[in-house]
């Protein structure tokens, strides 16, 4: 097993430092991508999703045999998947057919690899020779455990151990790699779509990525702003057919214990907390109008034993973001509201309701105020509304002020949203 990262990276590999560090041009593909710290999810996004994008020829075919020899080589006997030997061997073998030399190469090959292991999926899914599931999934992990090995492996050695800056790129690239597959999937297969294959992918490269390493453990953060950005991306009103793996993977007990308990400073927390909002809005005009059909009920039920979790465990998560949370809910779903705002923080003990002569009013705790990390001043718009209305609580004028208020406050027209309610 590999402990350390003292040895030098395999022959071939040192070239994706170069390749990843600076580039950000994606004028080739017709659309930019945002700048920031989800460049390049976006670029390997764009690039899978890119229309007329033909590869080299003999590139499908020697992905195809590259793959081919690695599944070989992780579930051999001898070699194993912690072979450090297996591993230079078959990167010595990717830079001997070119795949390491461009950035554009090395985009391709894991955009060709994720394809194929997709569609290997696909073929053993609809195989009928086999419909028992607890037959057809241990095939369907065969394929596709060993391409997450190759990428982990891959994004631990390239670059140096102090540059991480490489690791993050080729893992940003990756996830939008894959990311784009399975919208495109999506897209073009509709009902017909399977989560499986993206689940066990983006699922076993998070576990292989936040091994006890050292050289992993230095990117554990980005690895995990990474996933958030990934996920924000595939939410369930992007990618509705996903929506079941998509909340199996937010609620992971790893994923979530790492978001939520070992990210220091608490970093993770407004990135957890955005996609429970992308799954609250997504939830909203089913329950907003009550329409619970069977797929619905589903994830409203698992989404509830989301909110019990993070009760029992992050009760001070739910605290200082239940401001945001309350706001996307809509004002009939009673049950799921007061999940959130039964949360209290654990080091507060609460008074006894049945204490006799309780004056709550009188409580020393009464004074504190309640910590929101909800930018809330950012929900009154405009702008100038709320210059008004800080302007009006100043000097309490215009009297008009207060006549025009009902006009402000309602927003649109669309049902649940008519006022402002946050306001």
């Amino acid at each position: 097993k590999i402990q350390t990262h003292t040895r030098q990276p395999p022959e071939g590999l040192g070239n994706i430092i170069d390749i990843l560090r600076q580039n950000h041009e994606t004028s080739f593909f017709g659309e930019r991508a945002p700048i920031g710290p989800t460049v390049h999810i976006h670029n390997g996004i764009l690039q899978v999703r890119a229309p007329n994008y033909e590869d080299p020829p003999g590139l499908v075919e020697k992905t195809d045999f590259l793959l081919r020899d690695w599944i070989s080589i992780y579930n051999s006997q001898h070699q194993g998947r912690d072979s450090t030997k297996a591993f230079s061997m078959f990167v010595h073998q990717m830079n001997v057919h070119g795949i390491l030399k461009t950035d554009d190469l090395i985009t391709r090959f894991f955009r060709l690899s994720t394809q194929l292991c997709v569609e290997t999926v696909y073929r053993i899914l609809a195989d009928k020779s086999t419909p028992n599931v607890s037959l057809t999934r241990p095939k369907c992990y065969h394929t596709l455990d060993a391409f997450v090995r190759l990428v982990a492996l891959l994004v631990k050695h390239s670059g140096d151990a102090n540059n991480t800056t490489t690791k993050i790129h080729l893992l940003n690239k990756v996830l939008g790699i894959v990311a784009g597959c399975l919208l495109q999937d999506h897209d073009t297969r509709a009902t017909e779509f399977q989560q499986l294959p993206y689940q066990r992918i983006f699922t076993m490269l998070f576990l292989e990525l936040n091994a006890p390493e050292p050289v992993l453990e230095a990117i554990n953060f980005h690895v995990l702003t990474a996933y958030c950005h990934t996920l924000h991306i595939l939410r369930p009103s992007k990618a509705a057919a996903f929506c079941y793996a998509w909340l199996e993977l937010v609620s992971h007990r790893v994923f979530m214990g790492r978001m939520l308990a070992s990210a220091p400073q608490q970093k993770c927390w407004p990135l957890y907390a955005q996609l429970l909002i992308d799954l609250f809005k997504y939830l909203a005009p089913f329950l907003r109008n009550a329409e619970l059909a069977k797929p619905v009920t589903m994830l409203y039920k698992g989404t509830l034993r989301v909110l019990l979790v993070l009760l029992h465990d992050f009760p001070e998560f739910l605290c200082d973001y239940h401001y945001g949370f309350c706001d996307v809910i809509p004002p009939n779903c009673i049950q799921m509201r007061n999940l959130i705002l039964s949360a209290f923080p654990r080091n507060m003990r609460l008074p006894d309701p049945f204490t006799p002569n309780l004056k709550v009013d009188m409580l020393p705790e009464i004074s504190y105020n309640p910590r929101i990390l909800t930018n809330f001043s950012l929900m009154i718009t405009p702008t100038q509304f709320k210059k008004d209305l800080d302007s009006y609580l100043k000097a309490r004028a215009p009297v008009t002020f207060l006549s025009e208020l009902r006009s402000n406050l309602q927003v649109s027209n669309e049902p649940g949203v008519r006022y402002n309610i946050p306001l």
